[in-house]
């Protein structure tokens, strides 16, 4: 049940913003796109791997519980009054973390990228570069600025920034919403729509399915074992 809610979860949101990039770079906003493609592309790629993981949604849990216990302790360091009386019940910061073991995947998103086989340090790349338009960097800085002819001063100052070429980019949501559909089918017992996420990653050039790592399948698949060691309860005694 944990890994169907979180992997729904996470393609219902990647659908639900991909829509809204979309919509804002068919209006020429390509460079205001980016937060949502980097998130899209994200969610996409984290409901891919919780898909097949054996234990990537407790993994993700566990996440979700460090990040409130890390508010909770800094609410309780927060001037306002306010704030420190909210650190007292925070919701979930108490709460117990799960077994697993790919706790290093869930908090760092390069290890994620690293357990797709076909994805690795290609995807993550990518992710660094969606990055690069979305944190405030310099890059992002020099696109309000025009520089003079030799570079060497400013001309003038843009309140628009320079626009980008968008077609690599709207292939990547593209990618992402594939990928994301292609989680779903990773959970449904009767791939209701697998042929046709297929046919659409054949147009794109594109593998519908970014399948675990080997090294990714073997730490799944002890923690599964573990885990069913854990709960067996020995043999049923005949009645």
């Amino acid at each position: 049940m944990r890994k169907f809610l979180s992997v729904f979860g996470l393609v219902a949101h990647t659908y639900r913003i991909g829509e809204q990039a979309l919509v804002m770079y068919e209006s020429s906003l390509v460079i205001e796109t980016f937060p949502l493609l980097r998130a899209t592309y994200e969610s996409a790629l984290t409901a891919h791997w919780v898909a097949q993981s054996s234990d990537g949604a407790e993994a993700l849990l566990n996440k979700d519980v460090q990040g409130r216990k890390a508010a909770a302790t800094t609410l309780a360091k927060a001037r306002s009054a306010i704030l420190r009386s909210g650190s007292q019940q925070f919701p979930g910061a108490d709460a117990e973390f799960l077994k697993t073991s790919s706790g290093n995947q869930a908090r760092n998103f390069e290890k994620l990228c690293e357990d797709l086989e076909l994805a690795g340090a290609d995807a993550y790349a990518y992710y660094r570069l969606m990055s690069w338009y979305t944190h405030p960097t310099a890059r992002l800085i020099d696109l309000y600025i025009e520089p003079s002819d030799d570079l060497t001063e400013v001309e003038s100052l843009r309140q628009v920034p320079e626009q980008m070429d968008a077609n690599m980019w709207v292939h990547f949501l593209a990618y992402s919403l594939i990928w994301a559909g292609r989680a779903i089918d990773f959970i449904d017992e009767e791939h209701l729509h697998r042929s046709r996420i297929r046919e659409l990653a054949r147009l794109l050039h594109i593998p519908d399915a970014l399948n675990l790592s080997p090294e990714a399948i073997r730490r799944s698949g002890r923690a599964a074992r573990e885990e069913r060691r854990a709960n067996w309860k020995g043999p049923r005694k005949a009645r």
